[in-house]
């Protein structure tokens, strides 16, 4: 069952013991203070972690401006609107920098780019919710209830946000290593070291 932001608001402030909230347009404090923590929250969350339900592959937009001469760079692409972090650049051994206003600075002007952002609320999948929802509830008991309740949800949330990552992380295979000093440090020197 999709959720929507009042539904899942709704659910966090039903954690607090607090009474719920029918809709967002209530004058209460609190309930504005829940909605205006919902969006720069899910945004920083999503961010901070590697969701695959929340990133995607797009090719750059190239404009038509150049960038500085003293920047060495030759052309300027765009990122997309809604993007909020890049994961990497195809191919990946592109050398850029990321500008204001969604602006990337490089040498190549055709590039993919892996990225995160913010699905549309009803499009969350039910185990980020799950734990969205007591990570709204307990960022906004700080200031609704007792510090009791407060540290009871933080491990709840933490909790609910590691089943998030563990499956999120069946949703790709693991990345080998091809060729690395740590993994090549077996053998030909004193006590089974290379010395390098």
């Amino acid at each position: 069952m999709a959720l929507n932001k009042v539904k899942i608001i709704q659910r966090a402030v039903a954690l607090l013991n607090t009474g719920g909230i029918v809709a967002l347009s209530s004058d209460d404090v609190f309930t504005q203070s829940a909605y205006d923590t919902f969006d720069y929250l899910l945004e920083s969350n999503i961010a901070s972690a590697d969701f695959r339900f929340a990133t995607t592959v797009e090719p750059l937009t190239k404009l038509t401006a150049t960038p500085p001469v003293a920047t060495g760079y030759q052309f300027i692409m765009q990122l997309p609107a809604r993007y909020i972090t890049l994961v990497r650049l195809y191919p990946q051994t592109t050398d850029y920098r990321l500008f204001e206003n969604k602006t990337m600075y490089t040498n190549n002007d055709t590039l993919l780019a892996e990225y995160r952002f913010v699905p549309d609320i009803p499009k969350l999948p039910g185990y980020y919710v799950d734990f969205f929802i007591h990570y709204l509830a307990a960022t906004l008991a700080y200031g609704a209830s007792s510090e009791t309740l407060s540290t009871a949800l933080e491990k709840k949330a933490a909790d609910k946000y590691n089943r998030a990552l563990s499956i999120e992380a069946k949703s790709r295979p693991n990345e080998t290593f091809q060729s690395s000093p740590l993994t090549e440090v077996r053998g030909g020197g004193r006590d089974g070291v290379r010395i390098i």
